[in-house]
């Protein structure tokens, strides 16, 4: 039996499942996969994935590909509807948007605009043309809509050829591309591969296992590729997101958190957010002087003696992690300790909110992290109060919740919860494992972390400051990867053009001034020429763009 390394298939490991953090979102993070399956023909093995989904009910939607495929082969997925003709149409007209675009998708707004035109009533030379448009490094750039056109005169040969030609080649591509550590590279060849659904009648070329047959997959490691997924998802949802830093400690943390983007900002200066550097040196650290337990004290003295946010009979202490990252670096910013794209202020810049959290009405368990948000209570922190702490690095705001208002929010959580249904319990049990580790670690908590940007007014809960700065220093990791891999691959290409151009001179014994000469004007006419296609390509749709 072949590996299922060796399927044309983007490996699970690179589709990020277990770091996820919000478990409603793994069906659309998979939907590409199944897309894969599906145009491979593996009809069935993609449905084991869909009955997963609603299941277990986790957020999926249909898309009108997918009804296609079923129908073409009467492999209807019973979790949705019989089998039968009837039980499908039944399904199908529940939600009307279904129904509404699934008539939408006939006008195939992604063709170009002579194929648009001309549906259904093709002509040979709207073949010819479909087929030459829109080469682009011998691969058509609308495999889907050419295929149509075929299929519309009746030229079934033909529009095998070009499914042969074409999907084969591109699934070999992403088999050779799929370890790129571009995550452009990969999503770019995914979306090239999914254009053939712009097909509507393609399913009955492809549910044969056409391009599946060509490229020599094995169904036995299709099987465990998906069973592999199945696992994979189930270790997420009963787990929660991995916590790939749960183990360090805040100073090293922080060391990290530096380090990341020191690098980060070496290898892109212009970056506008997130320790925004434009106008300014690249510093040997981000790193403040720590703070003296004077200045620690003097903030809770400041923080406790306002009477609207603390009973003065009380002593106000901050949070011990919070203390710890302050006896570390008083803050982690560019000039200012209120810097709106650091990470964290300076304590002279830690202040009381006012009033601004309470219009946004933050959640203890947000309803976007369960399938039945218009079923189930919403969980808020009534009367929420909270002093900032960080601009979030791009001018947003963080703050750590009044522990009181997060005792409220527990209370009527405790409520609610003892009274929803079984069902709801376990979503509710589902959201504290995405967001809080669970539901005795979230009952635990003493501060709550409540972040909003202005670009995303919908708050984000965190537990504990500890928690967010795990996640801030998982994103200034990755900020670091992505600016490190851009700028690689930008040298990469200006060695790689700079070969083709010394090449092409040797090869036309020209002189460099002549050879920039002919390129500036070739250039010239390339420009027309995207000019005039962008007028006529209105874009596309895929399985990877849903």
């Amino acid at each position: 039996m072949a590996s299922v390394g060796s399927l044309p298939l983007i490996p699970w490991s690179h589709i990020k499942i277990l770091s996820l953090q919000d478990s409603s979102e793994i069906a659309s993070l998979v939907l590409p996969s199944i897309g894969d399956l599906m145009i491979l023909g593996y009809i069935d093995e993609a449905n084991q994935l869909v009955s997963f989904f609603y299941e277990n009910e986790l957020k999926f939607e249909v898309q009108e590909w997918m009804y296609l495929a079923w129908t073409s082969t009467d492999k209807f997925p019973t979790v949705l509807g019989k089998s039968d003709s009837k039980g499908r149409k039944e399904w199908f007209k529940d939600d009307d948007s279904k129904e509404r675009k699934l008539k939408d998708f006939e006008k195939h707004p992604e063709w170009p605009r002579r194929l648009q035109s001309a549906n259904p009533n093709f002509t040979k030379e709207d073949l010819e043309y479909a087929l030459e448009e829109a080469i682009e490094d011998g691969m058509l750039r609308h495999d889907g809509a050419a295929v149509e056109v075929a299929l519309g005169l009746g030229d079934k040969q033909t529009a095998e050829e070009i499914v042969k030609e074409q999907i084969v080649k591109k699934f070999r591509l992403l088999n050779e591309k799929k370890e790129s550590k571009s995550r452009i590279e990969v999503e770019d060849l995914r979306i090239s591969r999914h254009q053939i659904v712009e097909s509507q009648r393609v399913w009955d070329i492809l549910n044969t296992k056409l391009v599946g047959n060509e490229l020599g997959v094995d169904g036995n490691a299709v099987a465990e590729y998906v069973t592999q997924g199945i696992e994979l998802i189930k270790e997420r949802l009963g787990r929660g997101p991995a916590r790939p830093y749960a183990d360090m400690t805040i100073p090293d943390l922080l060391i990290l958190l530096d380090e990341s983007y020191i690098a980060a900002r070496k290898a892109n200066p212009e970056a506008g957010s997130h320790m925004n550097i434009i106008g300014s040196s690249l510093p040997k650290t981000f790193l403040k002087d720590p703070a003296t337990e004077e200045e620690i004290t003097n903030l809770e003295t400041i923080l406790g003696a306002n009477e609207e946010n603390w009973s003065t009979d009380e002593a106000f202490e901050l949070p011990e992690d919070y203390k710890s990252f302050l006896r570390v670096s008083n803050g982690f910013y560019v000039d200012t300790p209120d810097d709106n794209c650091g990470e964290f202020y300076g304590a002279s810049a830690v202040e009381w909110d006012d009033g601004f959290i309470a219009d946004i009405e933050p959640e203890l368990l947000p309803n976007d992290y369960n399938t039945y948000s218009e079923e189930m209570d919403a969980i808020q922190v009534p009367d929420p109060k909270g002093f900032s702490i960080s601009a979030g690095g791009d001018e947003g705001n963080v703050w750590l919740v009044h522990p009181k208002c997060l005792e409220a929010a527990l209370e009527a959580f405790e409520e609610t919860y003892k009274n929803a249904s079984e069902k709801h319990q376990r979503l509710y049990e589902r959201a504290a494992q995405d967001l809080y580790g669970g539901l005795d670690e979230m009952r635990n908590m003493e501060w709550l972390v409540v972040v909003v940007f202005h670009w995303n007014p919908e708050p984000q809960p965190y537990r504990e400051f500890r928690g967010y700065l795990e996640e801030a220093v998982k994103y200034a990791v990755d900020t670091r990867a992505d600016d490190e891999l851009a700028l690689e691959m930008e040298k990469s290409g200006k060695r790689g053009l700079k070969r083709k151009h010394d090449d092409k001179d040797e090869e036309d014994g020209k002189s460099g001034e002549e050879q920039d000469e002919e390129e500036g004007e070739s250039d010239a006419e390339d420009d027309d020429d995207s000019e005039e296609g962008e007028e006529e390509d209105d874009g596309g749709g895929s399985p990877s763009d849903d």
